[in-house]
């Protein structure tokens, strides 16, 4: 693999190194290539004008990469690693026409997946979204979509009103409503987290509230 590889990687490794011997090394796995990159050595090429060369290199080997975030721990290289290759599987299947994934794209969807490794999906969904969806469904109402919608715009009531094409005071009305039939505060910090994570996490297994 090395040897097909030398001419380009020489060359990218090159790149890298122009200032700054050895800070840049391919290292060749039995299943892909681990690429560390030293960034903290002064260089002429930062890693977003190295991209557009690095990514015409992966379409040329029909590849993709994941990139780790930047690490300062040496014995960390395992985790940095496993960032790498995570953010690849993840970034595959979420935009497959990149070649490039970032860590720091994908971190919220490692930590919704792990959020149902121990328990189902349903398990871990805030209480609220199970009182709004009967309630929807015996009334005819859109609570949940008011919910999810109010949280789309950053808690904003006037925008969200005006996405659902209702009144500002009628939104305001409904957020008291919710409040009342959840026993909630929407006010509360970790009580809007759980119900945003709750949501994605429906999102991502499939579960609908409507």
């Amino acid at each position: 693999m090395r040897e097909l590889l030398t001419p380009r990687w020489t060359s990218l490794e090159n790149r890298w190194n122009t200032l700054s011997p050895h800070s840049s090394r391919g290292v060749a796995l039995t299943n892909g290539i681990c690429w560390v990159v030293n960034v903290s050595r002064p260089a002429d090429v930062t890693f977003e004008s190295f991209l557009p060369d690095f990514r015409s290199y992966l379409e040329e080997l029909g590849a993709t990469c994941g990139v780790s975030s930047v690490g300062n721990d040496f014995f960390g290289m395992h985790t940095y690693k496993t960032q790498a290759a995570m953010a690849a599987r993840l970034g595959a299947k979420a935009r497959p026409g990149e070649r490039v994934h970032l860590f720091s794209d994908y971190a919220l969807d490692y930590i919704i997946s792990n959020a149902t490794l121990s328990f189902p999906p349903e398990n871990v969904l805030h209480p609220c979204l199970y009182t709004l969806s009967q309630y929807d469904r015996e009334n005819n109402s859109e609570f949940c979509k008011t919910l999810r919608v109010y949280m789309q715009c950053q808690y904003n009531v006037l925008r969200a009103s005006s996405m659902l094409y209702v009144h500002r005071s009628t939104f305001s009305v409904r957020l008291k409503r919710i409040e009342s039939l959840c026993g909630i505060d929407l006010e509360d910090e970790r009580t809007r987290l759980h119900i945003l994570l709750s949501f994605y996490i429906m999102d991502a297994n499939g579960i609908s509230y409507l």
